[in-house]
């Protein structure tokens, strides 16, 4: 029977990756999920301390590289956006305000694209096939760094008879 994991589980251990990191600027203001019930975007808008609050959602449906992989179980190709919320606040992040705020992004989204593409850090059943950084959405009072993660992975399946 092969090792199997839901998207669910793998959500979860990016979770607790990215919360376990020890930032390399502002090191106080750690990472945190956004409230289960809150929407980041919105909640980012309207909570001024919202400084490295995230969330991880699937990205799109399994993209449709949905596979048999034995009687019990599937390969499963699925994408997940890791967004990361940072409010435009003067003096905030140092002298050069905004270069400093775009460099903390960078330096966050570097660190979260490590932690989560390591092999050692995914789960029985799982391959992280890549971890994108993309280009940062700089409007509006808070600025939003989206990291896209592919991941492969075996789950189980139940075939109907």
């Amino acid at each position: 029977m092969a090792t199997t994991v839901t998207l669910d589980q793998i959500r979860d251990q990016i979770v607790t990756l990215i919360r376990a990191l020890s930032p390399t600027t502002i090191a106080h203001r750690r990472f945190d999920l956004v409230p289960d019930d809150q929407v980041l975007r919105e909640f980012a808008a309207k909570a001024g301390e919202s400084l490295r609050v995230f969330e991880v959602l699937a990205a799109s449906d399994a993209n449709g590289a949905t596979t048999a992989f034995s009687h019990d179980a599937r390969q499963t190709i699925q994408d997940l956006a890791i967004q990361i919320a940072y409010p435009r606040a003067a003096g905030a992040y140092g002298r050069n305000d905004l270069r400093d705020l775009e460099r903390i992004m960078r330096e966050d989204a570097a660190q979260i694209r490590a932690a989560v593409f390591s092999p050692a850090n995914a789960l029985d059943g799982q391959i992280t096939r890549s971890v994108v950084i993309r280009t940062p959405i700089r409007s509006g009072p808070v600025w939003f760094q989206t990291l896209t993660v592919t991941v492969e992975f075996t789950e189980a399946q139940i075939l109907a008879t």
